[in-house]
């Protein structure tokens, strides 16, 4: 302590402070290097928080980019988008049905449901005119492709490639979306329980999404 100004590391912070050149502090020098994930692959383009929701190209053998997961039936959806068309892989904890749409509530919506019955499938866009079975209203498959189900352990997956705009209903590339899911154990339209549906809202764009806590379905 004879001469404290000889070791006092705070005499000169300029000279040793890791702020003091903060363009040249190393964990943030070359982010494309330190970070494994700011780099996605060639045929997507990075949106928020390095997810690959948005496809520049076709998407044709893309895998999908970005997830949601809801509370009921573990159903869970993933998708990959472009400017015309979004492919789509839901999910749930069911041997039967499995479905989601866009819109606040049942009346007044459009989805695609789907379910499996050994190799036969059965994957269509409905329009929803009521809560009932009567209001669920088939528009066939012919504007899906890439359809295909399966049905393992428990859980069905299907998966569709649709366009953004058809005549059963058209949706944004952009912005935050109100979805309905479901799901059921029945090979067939029925009416599903409380504890097989819910609602999200979805940014297909960006990969942003929440779930909707509303009785109102």
């Amino acid at each position: 302590t004879a001469n404290p100004a000889t070791w006092n590391p705070t005499a000169n912070p300029a000279t040793w402070s890791p702020s003091a050149n903060p363009v040249t502090s190393w964990p943030t020098a070359n982010p494309v290097t330190s970070s494994p994930t700011v780099q996605p692959p060639t045929s997507m383009s990075p949106t928020a928080s390095n997810r690959a929701c948005v496809v520049s190209g076709g998407l044709s053998g893309v895998k999908p980019g970005c997830k949601f997961e809801g509370s009921s039936n573990n159903f869970g959806v993933e998708w990959a988008i472009n400017s015309t068309h979004i492919f789509v892989k839901a999910s749930a904890s069911t041997t039967g049905y499995v479905g989601m749409g866009w819109g606040k509530s049942m009346p007044g919506s459009f989805a695609v449901l789907g379910w499996c019955v050994g190799s036969t499938r059965n994957i269509q866009e409905y329009s929803i005119s009521s809560r009932s079975v009567a209001g669920v209203s088939a528009q066939g498959w012919s504007r899906l492709s890439k359809i295909s189900c399966t049905e393992a352990d428990g859980k069905t997956t299907i998966e569709f490639l649709r366009p953004l705009s058809t005549p059963t209903g058209t949706f944004d590339l952009s912005g935050s979306h109100d979805i309905i899911y479901a799901s059921h154990d029945t090979d067939s339209l029925a009416a599903h329980s409380s504890s097989e549906y819910g609602k999200a809202k979805i940014n297909f764009e960006s990969g942003e999404s929440e779930e909707v806590e509303e009785i109102d379905y």
